[in-house]
């Protein structure tokens, strides 16, 4: 930059050209720096772990961003006054979301408050990016029982005492230990007329009595089954801690009375379940949640809706506290112009921090009968919103749908092509010729030409098979014996190359069912892929259901990857094949270790 200031200081240019020449650089100049501005101020989110803990209990602040250039170091000086500073790590991940990858990047600083009340987290500025401002709740913490501290004790908590009758429960338990476990078993909550789901399970650090410990904290979502009072029984641990020795150094010292056996449980108690609510429609399937979503489409031909040809209207419900399997079954209101046949819907359930998000796909395929509007009626799906703790409907509203005559249906040549009788085009000298005998004569001349036609074909294709016959004997018949469910694999493969969503969808369901003995298809494998570990590949294969639904052809691109997909599930494949071959002992159960 200084060498070219000097080399400008030492041109002589007129002062109108100098003026010019600094105003075209002016132009130039301030668009880029507006998009270095842009491109610099990366978005970087700041999040905790919890929003409200106990004092002596600690906290993770999430500094997170999907820019590799950007930084994250936070002035950790600005925390002091509130929170101890324990410790900090980096890392980061990959992850296939529509079929795009995204990188995101993170760095973990955890923290201890060290007072009770509302804490405030400030904003941090980076560079160009400023991050938003956090609060938390610090609760007292739980006083111990006069005496030594306890070695191990266990808290249960749940977010509510009174909750309606089928919707989610959060329950969190915590064990408390101060020194290392080395064996034990702490198992899931058994609570009768209820179904219970784990949602996580994750290590922190707490401070009870002025006593540091080590505590594991599990989340569970408890769906009660019916109204009434639920009862949370205790909760049991059993299992061997291994104490510091107190008898000097030695190797029999290091030895002797280092472990020692403990057994704790929490205290039962009770939720108040309150049954559906006396305004909620009587008919209507009880659906409580925290938030419903209902989306519809519509996927036709390419050429249009047309009769005799299907129609399909896929609607999708989503709910955040809610199961899958709690989703009602859409019931099609009954149709004078067209046939309705409904498709096995689709489910699965996950896991968004303490909730559980369900979601449920319906296909309809309509065949209109007759030609003309197409009316597809109105459903509703009443609701009930436990936050606003009222009742909502959702709406997939109606549609009408423009029906076009079928292809290749009869049309009535004399009325469009010749409006006037044909007697009184035919001239008088030719009206006693034989119609019958023209007509013959006509269809054995086309008849003529096509076996010509034929027998030349027949002549060389035999040609051909003469020059060619030696060339690839063996490739016809391995073709011939090739496994049907190998084709399917290979077909996957070939359209997830070309991007070919609807094939891709038929070959991995074939395969998935015959070859991997999934009977629900591309629902059952993606929630096989969730248990497995592989979420991406599961993510991607929502994906490429979206794109099915979606109106758009199957050479576009945009929503869905199809080399991405067919890599992801190349892997789980071989992991299934490595995990298959080991054949573990399903009678041994492995130890409790928490760190």
């Amino acid at each position: 930059m200084v060498e070219h200031e000097r080399e400008a200081a030492m041109t002589v240019v007129p002062q109108q050209e100098h003026s010019f020449v600094r105003g075209f650089i002016a132009l130039l100049v301030i668009p880029v720096l507006l998009l270095l501005s842009v491109v610099s101020q990366a978005a970087v989110d700041l999040r905790v772990d919890r929003d409200s803990v106990k004092l002596g209990e600690t906290i993770t602040l999430v500094v997170e961003t999907a820019d590799i250039n950007q930084s994250l170091d936070i002035d950790v000086s600005l925390l002091t006054e509130d929170f101890h500073f324990i410790d900090t790590r980096s890392e980061s991940s990959r992850s296939f979301v529509n079929g795009k990858q995204s990188v995101a990047i993170r760095v973990l600083y955890v923290l201890e408050p060290k007072r009770v009340g509302k804490l405030t987290i400030p904003s941090f500025k980076l560079g160009d990016v400023s991050t938003a401002q956090l609060e938390i709740t610090v609760e007292i913490a739980p006083v111990a029982a006069a005496g030594e501290p306890p070695l191990v004790f266990m808290e249960v908590e749940s977010n509510t005492d009174s909750i309606y009758v089928h919707s989610q429960l959060v329950l969190t338990v915590k064990l408390y230990y101060r020194y290392n476990l080395t064996g034990g078993n702490l198992p899931d909550p058994q609570i009768e007329h209820a179904t219970v789901v784990k949602l996580g399970e994750t290590s922190i650090n707490a401070t009870r009595n002025g006593v540091s410990y080590r505590a594991l904290e599990r989340v569970y979502a408890v769906f009660p089954e019916r109204s009434g009072e639920l009862i949370i029984p205790e909760i049991s641990f059993s299992g061997q801690l291994r104490k510091p020795s107190t008898q000097g150094g030695s190797l029999f010292a290091a030895a002797h009375n280092r472990r020692q056996r403990v057994r704790v449980a929490s205290e039962a108690f009770s939720i108040d379940v309150k049954p559906r609510p006396a305004q909620y429609p009587a008919g209507a399937d009880w659906l409580p949640a925290r938030q419903l979503v209902v989306n519809s489409q519509i996927k036709t031909a390419n050429g249009g809706a047309r009769v005799g040809e299907p129609i399909t209207r896929v609607i999708e419900m989503k709910a955040v506290g809610l199961l899958d399997t709690m989703f009602p079954e859409i019931q099609w209101p009954p149709m004078d112009k067209a046939r309705v046949y409904p498709d096995t819907p689709e489910s699965v359930s996950r896991n968004a921090g303490q909730w559980v998000t369900g979601r449920k796909v319906h296909s309809f395929a309509v065949v209109p009968e007759t030609t003309g509007e197409l009316l597809l009626p109105e459903i509703s799906i009443p609701w009930w919103d436990t936050i606003e703790d009222k009742l909502k409907v959702a709406l997939v509203p109606a549609e009408i749908v423009d029906i076009q005559p079928a292809l290749g249906e009869p049309v009535d040549v004399q009325a469009a092509v010749m409006p006037t009788p044909v007697a009184e085009t035919i001239p008088a000298t030719e009206q006693n010729k034989p119609v019958n005998n023209l007509v013959s004569g006509a269809e054995k001349s086309g008849w003529q030409i096509l076996a010509i036609t034929g027998f030349s074909l027949w002549l060389l294709t035999l040609l051909l098979w003469w020059r060619n016959r030696n060339n690839s004997p063996v490739t016809e018949e391995t073709t011939l014996v090739r496994d049907p469910h190998e084709n399917a694999l290979r077909r996957f493969k070939n359209a997830c190359g070309n991007n070919q969503a609807l094939a891709a969808a038929t070959a991995l369901r074939q395969f998935a069912v015959h070859k991997l003995g999934i009977v629900d298809g591309l629902s059952g494998l993606e929630k096989q892929c969730v248990k497995d570990g592989f979420e991406p590949l599961a993510e991607n294969i929502e994906a490429l259901n979206r794109q099915l639904y979606a109106q758009i052809t199957e050479t576009d691109s945009s929503n869905w990857n199809g080399s991405d997909l067919y890599q992801q599930f190349n892997l789980w494949l071989k992991a299934k094949a490595v995990s298959d071959n080991k054949k573990p002992d399903s009678k041994s159960l492995p130890p409790f270790y928490p760190q």
